[in-house]
């Protein structure tokens, strides 16, 4: 997706979307059995940055 056109060469882009981690791991203190944090099944990222064309 092209956000923003500075000339014919030089724009800003964006990509979104879902993404599936392959492993789900979890982190847990063994005394006190404690759950820490835990990866989703679903999760979503943003990438924003410049592209330049030649």
């Amino acid at each position: 997706m092209n956000l923003y056109s500075l000339g014919a060469r030089v724009r800003v882009d964006a990509q979104g979307g879902p993404q599936f981690p392959l492993l789900r791991r979890s982190f847990v203190f063994e005394k006190p059995a404690l759950l820490l944090d835990e990866v989703l099944p679903v999760t979503w990222a943003l990438h924003v940055g410049p592209s330049v064309s030649f």
